[in-house]
């Protein structure tokens, strides 16, 4: 408790971050095109403030459905440089859903001397088990509404305590000296939206009622259904992690020879489908994230009415 401060969302923590670590000039800080631009902007906004660089490497995500940890852990390796002291990075990212192995790469990075490393878990908390303390990761933020199925409008924080003396608050309220030396003293204020937080409490008891192994277990069975699918059938291509471990509940698939963005408006339309269409580059995918409650069967009626 003494590690998670309550905020409003994902975005939320890096500000802070971006304001508040002691970076000057000569400190760097990197991350990847699979970045979230809310963990991103923060810090190509304040680097001219305050003298830091800010460099951005291009991932290959083209690529992902062929990579092993160690060719994920050799390309942030490969991106750090001599003055790398802020390392961020999406735990699942929004776009391929790939899953980084986070204790492999906080491991390597704290080792090549980077000081932080920062962690985006918008589309992770609530999908698959965390340990965070075991991931050696310092700072880690997420947005309730997302797999917790909270309303939108609070997040959460984890903070390491090796690292919160390190951090100057960008937010001084009425319990600074009642909080400090615990995350709280990072949050933004004092009185809370009561409801959202109720709110918030109930979806962590809900989502408790099944265990954690167990929903990981369903979200595996999808997703390894899906690729069997998406295998069977030439119009389309599985474009995110072929290995659970670098995986989620959150996939691209390509429709070969159409337009990614038509194909999501007109399955939603015509039947009520929700899925985030990707363009970028030679990215042509559809994001399908199905949570606890879906089945095979729905599964099968997505990629019968995508293919018509």
């Amino acid at each position: 408790s003494e590690e998670v401060a309550i905020t409003h969302n994902t975005t939320e923590l890096f500000n802070p971050l971006a304001n508040g670590l002691p970076l000057k000039r000569g400190d760097e800080v990197v991350f990847s095109s699979l970045n979230h631009a809310g963990a991103s902007v923060c810090w190509e906004m304040r680097s001219g403030e305050k003298d830091f660089s800010v460099r951005r490497f291009d991932f290959p995500a083209t690529r992902v459905s062929e990579m092993t940890t160690s060719d994920v852990v050799s390309l942030y390796e490969d991106a750090i440089g001599p003055n790398t002291s802020v390392l961020v990075l999406p735990h699942i990212d929004n776009m391929v859903g790939l899953r980084h192995p986070l204790k492999e790469i906080a491991t390597m990075a704290h080792d090549r001397g980077v000081r932080w490393v920062a962690v985006d878990g918008a589309q992770t908390a609530g999908m698959i088990p965390l340990d965070l303390q075991k991931t050696g990761v310092d700072f880690y933020a997420t947005s309730a509404h997302k797999w917790i199925q909270s309303p939108k409008g609070l997040g959460l924080a984890y903070i390491s305590k090796r690292v919160q003396e390190d951090l100057n608050p960008m937010w001084v309220t009425w319990g600074q000296k009642r909080w400090n030396g615990t995350a709280r003293e990072f949050e933004d204020y004092g009185t809370r939206a009561l409801p959202a937080v109720i709110a918030l409490g109930d979806a962590l008891s809900f989502l408790s009622v099944v265990p954690a192994s167990l929903r990981e277990g369903h979200h595996k069975q999808l997703w390894r259904t899906m690729q069997e699918l998406v295998a069977d059938n030439p119009a389309f291509a599985w474009r995110s992690p072929r290995e659970w471990q670098l995986g989620g509940a959150l996939y691209a698939i390509e429709t070969r020879g159409k337009k990614s963005a038509e194909v999501s408006a007109r399955i939603f339309s015509d039947h009520g489908f929700v899925v985030r269409p990707f363009a970028m580059g030679d990215v042509n995918t559809l994001r399908v994230s199905p949570n606890v409650t879906n089945t095979i069967d729905e599964l099968q009626q997505f990629l019968e009415v995508v293919g018509r």
